[in-house]
C-alpha cells in the first residue's frame, strides 16, 4: 500500500494490477472511503486497519468489484447511469455486449469467461452476475467529503456508458479509473463503449489539468498530462484513420469484423469478440461523424 498523501493510500494487488486485478483507493480521512474493490481479498484483509464507510466503484468491470462481499457493511455507490446492471441479470448481459454474440461469433456457444479466463485463489467471486444492494448512485458532480479532502465526481464515459473519476480537489488529483494512460490506449468492448465519448472525455480530463492522476491499472502519473493523454488518445485516433483510409474502396461490412482492432494475437475466443465489438463502435464512430456511408445494403465506404 502506497500513500500518496496524507490518509490517502493506493491499494495495489500482490501482482500486476491488470485483470482480474485493479487498484484500489483508500481514504482513511474521518471518513474510510474506499474506491473500487478489485486489489484482491489479501490485500484488503492485511492493509484496511479499520471498517471501509463507503465504497465507490468507478464503473461495473469485474476487476473494480470481485471483492464486494468483503464490504457489505459499507455503503456502496455506483454510476446512476450503470444502476440497472446490479440488479437486473438480463441488463448485465446486455452491458457486456452478449446480446450480439450469436451473430458475431457465427453461433459459437459463449463459455462462462471464468473458465476461459480463470482467477487467483484471492478472487473470492468467479466473473458473472451478482446482485448489489446500492445505497447511492454517482452522478456527474456528487461530492463526498472527508475531513480534509472533497472529492467530486467525474464523468468520463467511453469506456463504459457509467465510466466515473473522482477528482480530490484540495489537491487537484484525479482518480481516474480506467482512464489509465496506457501506452496501448483505451478499450471500449462493452456494449456501452463509445469511441466519441472516449476521446470527449480524454478531452476533459486534459482541460482538468490534474497534477496527479491515479489510475486503476497503472503507477501514479504526474507531470506532462496533455501529452501523456495525447499519447493514450494516439491509438484511437489511428484506428480511426486507418479504417478511413481501409474505406476509400467499397468493403462489405460484415469482412470488417474479421480485422483485429484491438487484440493482434487473441488469446481466447473473448478476445476475438471483443476485437469484433472494437470494430462496430467503430463503424458507430464513422457513421455518426458522418465519415463513411451505406452506399448499398451492406457495403460501406468513405465518404
Amino acid at each position: 500500500m502506497q500513500e500518496i498523501a496524507p490518509g490517502i493510500y493506493v491499494v495495489k494487488p500482490e501482482g500486476k494490477p491488470i485483470y482480474p486485478y485493479s487498484n484500489s483507493v483508500w481514504i482513511d480521512d474521518g471518513l474510510s472511503l474506499l474506491i473500487d474493490v478489485g486489489a484482491g481479498s489479501r490485500v484488503y484483509q492485511r492493509e484496511l486497519t479499520r471498517p471501509v464507510d463507503i465504497v465507490l466503484l468507478s464503473h461495473a468491470h469485474f476487476d473494480h468489484l470481485h471483492c464486494s462481499d468483503l464490504f457489505l457493511n459499507s455503503a456502496m455507490w455506483a454510476a446512476a447511469e450503470e444502476a440497472i446492471i446490479y440488479r437486473d441479470e438480463a441488463a448485465y448481459l446486455s452491458f457486456h455486449g452478449y446480446d450480439h454474440w450469436n451473430q458475431m461469433m457465427g453461433g459459437i456457444p459463449r463459455p462462462p469467461y471464468g473458465d476461459v479466463n480463470p482467477v487467483g485463489d484471492d478472487v473470492p467471486v468467479k466473473p458473472g452476475y451478482r446482485y448489489f444492494e446500492l445505497a447511492g448512485l454517482i452522478e456527474d458532480g456528487t461530492v463526498f467529503s472527508t475531513d480534509r479532502y472533497t472529492l467530486r465526481a467525474v464523468h468520463l464515459p467511453g469506456h463504459t456508458q457509467g465510466h466515473y473519476g473522482f477528482l480530490i480537489e484540495e489537491l487537484n488529483m484525479l482518480i481516474s479509473g480506467d482512464l489509465d494512460f496506457h501506452r496501448g490506449g483505451p478499450g471500449y468492448y462493452n456494449a456501452s463503449g463509445d469511441v466519441g465519448e472516449l476521446l470527449r472525455s480524454i478531452e476533459r480530463v486534459k482541460r482538468l489539468d490534474p497534477e496527479r492522476a491515479v489510475p486503476s491499472h497503472r503507477g501514479v502519473q504526474q507531470g506532462e498530462m496533455a501529452s501523456k493523454l495525447d499519447a493514450y488518445a494516439r491509438p484511437v485516433l489511428e484506428r480511426i484513420e486507418r479504417l478511413c483510409e481501409y474505406l476509400a474502396i467499397p468493403r462489405r461490412e460484415r469482412d470488417m469484423y474479421e480485422i483485429k482492432l484491438l487484440f493482434s494475437n487473441p488469446a481466447h475466443i473473448y478476445e476475438d469478440f471483443w476485437n469484433r465489438m472494437t470494430m462496430l463502435h467503430h463503424l458507430e464512430h464513422l457513421r455518426a461523424a458522418g465519415l463513411v456511408r451505406e452506399i448499398e445494403p451492406g457495403v460501406l465506404q468513405r465518404v
